[in-house]
């Protein structure tokens, strides 16, 4: 739908420490500090990290993105009426578990090991009755902290009714959340808080000095890296208790299928200018003359045209995102070449070659990154790539 496609965020990147850092100072100054510890907090969270996505986004985004809120929270009052009249009289008693995972995203091998024995269960994000007391906590609660921002009143909603059902159906001790990225996070939490339950939330993907990532609050965080525990709570998020642990994937097979591919090339999730493609194409073709390549799109950039030309022509293999899984994608080869990304780190605790591509945002995180600042990576460009490579391979 087209009201799908205008909700999509899209915006420019800010990674520098120092001015997302001055940024999340501003507002925290305007929304936060005088909520904190109060009833309001929650409320105060979300909007300020409302506030850090929207500082880069032009003025017709976010026109257009205020009158397709208006029209979405029409629709979820109308929708909440409905399913109020059509609830059945009794409800089950909820059964007792330990904890909860939300979220289709959130996959078996991002499980910290000691959730291996917990009696958990999985919800799959689908809406349910909002209890109108609950829809005006919600309201109540932003007015006060002087918000009007539509979106953040939709989307909190919208969020809230997906996982209100969860607690009507089990009784956990935690949910698991895979949230600290979205803005709705923090009211999430808030819900969990109303029926008792604890918000843990598993990192979602890399992270640097992004105000998309500040002013969430959740009890528990599932890091790769303490570092990634520090970045947060410089932008005034609320971490609670950080735990660094090692996901499934990022644990090396000890036994496994030898690599029948050379190297693998991440295609960035976002358009780089014809120039910068130019340049990626001459490399390919010099590495597909001595190695046998792998490409991989990004699942938010699956088709690029002259790029799917040039391997069908040259005999490089595709990997697609949508079918093979980026473990197995990195475990197919001996070597993985991409602009800053998550599977480059995944890379790395494979025991892969890994060589990440210089540009203008690793240059913006490379003196604080966790993995990108000590050398664990092999920075370069791509003019050097193809010597390097041969030297690491041969």
């Amino acid at each position: 739908m087209w009201i799908d496609r205008l909700m999509k965020h899209t915006d420019s990147v800010e990674f520098r420490r120092e001015p997302t850092l001055a940024m999340v100072a501003r507002i925290s100054t305007c929304w936060l500090d005088t909520h904190l510890g109060t009833p309001l907090e929650m409320h105060a969270r979300t909007v300020a990290q409302f506030q850090g996505m929207a500082q880069t986004r032009s003025i017709w985004q976010r026109g257009l993105r205020r009158l397709a809120s208006m029209a979405l929270l029409v629709h979820f009052f109308g929708e909440n009426l409905i399913r109020g009249l059509n609830q059945p009289g009794e409800n089950e008693e909820p059964e007792l578990v330990d904890g909860v995972k939300t979220g289709g995203e959130l996959r078996e091998y991002e499980l910290p090991p000691e959730f291996a024995h917990s009696r958990m269960r999985s919800w799959s994000s689908r809406p349910s009755f909002l209890p109108w007391r609950e829809v005006g906590a919600v309201v109540r609660g932003f007015l006060a902290v002087g918000c009007w921002e539509p979106e953040v009143y939709c989307k909190s909603l919208l969020a809230l009714s997906a996982q209100e059902g969860l607690f009507k159906r089990y009784h956990p001790h935690f949910v698991l959340m895979y949230k600290e990225y979205d803005f709705v996070c923090s009211m999430l939490t808030w819900q969990c808080h109303l029926f008792g339950a604890r918000a843990y939330n598993i990192m979602h993907g890399d992270k640097a000095y992004y105000a998309r990532d500040a002013f969430f609050s959740v009890d528990r965080y599932y890091v790769w890296d303490r570092g990634y525990g520090e970045i947060a709570r410089d932008m005034k998020a609320d971490p609670g208790q950080v735990m660094v642990y090692t996901p499934d994937r990022m644990r090396p097979l000890e036994e496994g299928p030898a690599p029948c591919f050379d190297i693998l090339v991440l295609l960035p999730a976002y358009a780089v200018d014809r120039g910068v493609e130019e340049t990626w194409m001459d490399t390919l073709i010099t590495l597909a003359t001595r190695w046998k390549i792998r490409i991989r799109p990004h699942p938010r950039n699956p088709f690029n045209p002259r790029l799917h030309a040039l391997t069908a022509r040259k005999g490089m293999d595709m990997s697609d995102p949508r079918a093979e899984g980026a473990l197995d994608a990195i475990r197919s080869v001996h070597a993985v070449v991409g602009l800053q990304s998550t599977m480059l780190i995944e890379a790395l605790h494979q025991e892969r070659l890994v060589y990440c591509i210089r540009d203008e945002r690793l240059d913006q995180i490379r003196d604080y990154h966790p993995y990108f600042r000590d050398g664990k990576v092999q920075i370069t460009t791509m003019h050097l790539l193809p010597g390097l490579i041969e030297a690491d391979l041969t």
